[in-house]
């Protein structure tokens, strides 16, 4: 099995995504957190992130800080993020959505 090599599409303060020039598979690292996606997933990831509008579905958290709780592929695991955190990942996506498009127009084989 060839190792992923990353090319890195976004990174700023926790978060970095990257794209592996191999097999195009997304990495989303968050913090602690590396969630794996298709370019097709991730496209939706994407949409379904710039869509959320936190203030409909926020939640205070025990700490007393409200967050926003998003689905992934499995059902017991979810992502949780405070306003300031999710607005830096609906950032860090778009800017990392313009970069694949930019990559596409210049090698659409890819």
């Amino acid at each position: 099995m060839p190792c992923c090599e990353p090319q890195i599409l976004y990174q700023e303060h926790r978060i970095c995504i990257a794209q592996c020039k191999q097999c195009h598979r997304i990495s989303l690292y968050y913090a602690n957190l590396l969630a794996g996606f298709s370019p097709e997933s991730f496209e939706g990831f994407c949409h379904n992130v710039q869509h959320t509008d936190f203030d409909e579905f926020e939640m205070l958290f025990p700490e007393g800080e409200k967050h926003i709780v998003l689905q992934t592929c499995h059902r017991d695991i979810q992502f949780t993020f405070t306003r300031p955190e999710y607005e830096q990942l609906q950032h860090a996506l778009a800017e990392a959505q313009v970069l694949l498009q930019v990559q596409q127009v210049l090698d659409p084989n890819k």
